[in-house]
């Protein structure tokens, strides 16, 4: 028992090196997930900055007008409070809050240190170093995005993000991943100032993290990601792990004790002990008792095989014991007497095999045919039959008699001239009347006997779909590198002649501007590819929370009505006074009902008419958008919904430029929330959208 109890130790030893591993993974998760929410939070605060940003940028608004919509977005937005206004020079020119009863800011700093960062470049947004406040216990993050009009630049608009939201969300996350602990994670800038943490005087005193782990240093090179042991502080004992968020260029501190940490390993060690002994000691009891009781019907059976073996049929064994033992003693005997019965007419295996075979041959998925040397028909299955129309009572017939196929008939003749022993064959067939080829891939084998031709047989399956699926990847890699040939052309050609040097500055400038058009047209197409991909495939995450479809639809409609009033179109909201509410992601519905909205906008003529309906039925509520516009043409509405593809029957619709992945992204997202979609439309009479969600 002892070397077993050794070896069960020394397991218990390479446990604790994988629960060591185990452990690091587990810091490694939390960093991650910190930076997964850390992105989230920054995503939505950039995501309302390009809203404001376009709203500013609007010359259909009034600056009146643009500052009541912006604090209408300001009002329904819960993680930003304040948003700063500033000119080109960084300067504050207006400050739009509103109250809240903590860390909110009266007024935003007299400037911001934008940095050449921003000034000189084409950034989205810029995300600065944390900055202190007015009228805030801690410093805050910065969040800046330009401010552009007709090209040129107007501006600057920032949002700070707090760092009570940091210290919320590194808080959450210690307490959901280790156990309810608020305090095993740690933010902290580049030069290891605490700006998130449990302690909010950590914050609010800038402390700096090297005083309570010594060993972490400025450099963080070999040690992010990686597990250390090292003392903090107060003395005690520590594991813990770093990380690197560029995102915010900042590093995620998650420890834990070692007591803490390294208490299941103690524990398995000597669980691992106590078990491996009593299990060796029981199973040592154990086997003994199981040895004499086995032992008797053991060597009983082995003198059973034995006279079997020898085939004798007249050897029974007794049939008095009740166990396991006692149903295979009764098998055994059952066995012996099948076996003289078959000895004394060996015929009756004969019949079963064949019977076996022909059961097979004729329940089996693909299509199969047997024919003899003189190619008339042993046996054709049913799959067979269907395929090429013909009756299972044909077996006996030639095969030229009843198949008309030529291909067929050929293919047949060619290997029988040959000495190939099987040949893979490919059949199409299309019945008459249907549009859909039927495509038959196999192989034809010979079943010789000491060099004669004893059968021929046929073995298809239907690759009807792997065809079509292998046609449909060609025709997608073809559209998505014509979709991006165009771009990347335009791009390409403008870069050569800037790189010249012989334009002059308001040529370089234009050209310019036309290369980030260019770019984002590019950035615009791959990134909803990328979208509608994750979507198909399920990576995308779909929330499941109760929203008001009414409330979306007006929230869409008051966005985005600047680009219906430039075309003059009116729009009218045809919505109830309650709608109950739905299950699913308000974002992704939002987005479906856009891509509606925007391409009856786009496709619409001017001084025309758009209407959103909501329905509500007894299981689902249905919404429409109808327009007045160009129609599509019953050819092209069949393949509406599919990626790239784009109703060109008009020519009005050639000249405004899309990726033809709005409407498939929009079915996508409806199909995640278990509804429908679908439209009707007339060239030159206008289109109606609809899709259902279900209650």
């Amino acid at each position: 028992m002892l070397p077993v109890a050794l070896l069960g130790y020394a397991l218990s030893l390479l446990n604790a090196r994988t629960l060591r591993q185990t452990a690091q993974e587990t810091y490694i998760l939390a960093a991650e997930r910190v930076q997964e929410r850390l992105g989230e939070q920054v995503q939505a605060n950039t995501s309302f900055l390009g809203n404001v940003a376009a709203v500013f940028g609007n010359r259909n608004l009034e600056e009146g007008a643009a500052m009541q919509v912006v604090r209408e977005l300001l009002a329904g937005e819960t993680s930003v409070y304040a948003i700063g206004v500033y000119d080109v020079r960084g300067e504050l020119v207006d400050v739009i809050s509103k109250s809240r009863s903590n860390t909110t800011p009266s007024a935003m700093p007299a400037s911001l240190a934008l940095g050449e960062q921003l000034a000189s470049s084409n950034a989205t947004f810029a995300i600065l170093s944390p900055m202190t406040v007015v009228g805030a216990k801690m410093p805050a993050i910065p969040l800046v995005t330009p401010l552009t009009s007709d090209g040129k630049r107007i501006g600057y608009c920032a949002v700070m993000l707090e760092t009570e939201v940091l210290c919320d969300i590194v808080e959450s996350s210690s307490r959901r991943i280790f156990a309810g602990a608020p305090d095993r994670i740690t933010l902290a800038t580049d030069s290891l100032v605490i700006i998130a943490a449990n302690n909010r005087n950590d914050v609010q005193s800038a402390k700096n993290l090297s005083t309570r782990v010594p060993t972490l240093q400025k450099s963080t090179t070999g040690f992010v990601g990686t597990l250390q042991e090292y003392t903090g502080a107060d003395a005690v004992p520590m594991l813990g792990a770093a990380m690197s968020l560029p995102l915010l260029r900042s590093i995620v501190m998650v420890e834990e004790p070692q007591e803490t940490a390294y208490r299941s390993i103690t524990r398995l060690r000597w669980n691992t002990l106590w078990w491996t002994l009593g299990s060796g000691v029981l199973a040592a009891f154990v086997c003994m008792l199981l040895a004499k009781q086995l032992s008797k019907p053991i060597g009983e059976l082995s003198n059973a095989a034995s006279r079997l073996a020898t085939r004798d049929f007249t050897f029974m064994l007794p049939q008095t014991r009740s166990d396991e033992f006692g149903q295979l003693f009764q098998q055994h005997n059952s066995v012996v007497r099948e076996l003289a019965k078959y000895e004394a007419l060996n015929v009756h295996r004969i019949i079963a095999e064949r019977n076996k075979l022909e059961t097979i041959v004729r329940q089996a998925t693909d299509g199969i045919m047997l024919l003899d040397a003189e190619k008339r028909i042993v046996m054709l299955n049913a799959i067979w039959a269907t395929w090429f129309g013909v009756d299972t009572s044909k077996e006996g017939l030639l095969m030229e008699d009843v198949f008309a196929v030529e291909d067929l008939t050929r293919l047949v003749g060619d290997i029988l001239q040959t000495q190939e022993i099987t040949r893979p064959c490919e059949l199409r067939l299309r019945k008459d009347g249907e549009i859909r080829e039927l495509v038959l891939r196999g192989t034809i084998v010979k079943i010789q006997y000491e060099g004669k031709l004893l059968a021929l047989m046929l073995l298809l399956r239907d690759a009807t779909h792997d065809v079509e699926t292998d046609r449909m990847k060609t025709e997608l890699v073809a559209i998505v590198a014509h979709e991006l040939r165009s771009p990347l052309n335009s791009i390409n050609g403008l870069a050569e002649l800037i790189g010249e040097g012989v334009l002059p500055p308001e040529e370089v400038e234009e050209y310019g501007r036309t290369i980030a058009s260019q770019s984002r047209k590019l950035a615009g197409i791959i990134s909803k590819f990328l979208d509608l991909n994750r979507m198909e495939s399920g990576k995308a995450e779909v929330r499941r929370i109760p929203v008001r479809v009414d409330e979306i639809i007006r929230s869409v409609v008051a966005i985005n009505l600047p680009i219906a009033t430039k075309k003059q179109i009116r729009v009218e909201m045809q919505l109830p006074a309650t709608a109950p509410p739905v299950l699913g992601d308000p974002d992704l519905i939002g987005q479906a009902v856009l891509n509606l909205f925007s391409n009856a906008v786009k496709y619409s003529s001017p001084e025309t008419t758009i209407t959103l309906e909501l329905r509500t039925k007894a299981e689902e509520i249905v919404i429409t958008v109808r327009d007045q516009g160009f129609g599509i043409s019953e050819s092209s509405q069949a393949k509406l919904f599919t990626k790239f593809f784009r109703a060109t029957d008009d020519p009005r619709v050639r000249a405004d430029a899309g990726t033809g992945l709005g409407l498939a992204f929009a079915k996508e997202i409806v199909q995640q929330h278990g509804g429908k979609i679908g439209m009707e439309s007339h060239l030159n009479a206008g289109s109606t959208f609809w899709f259902s969600l279900p209650i």
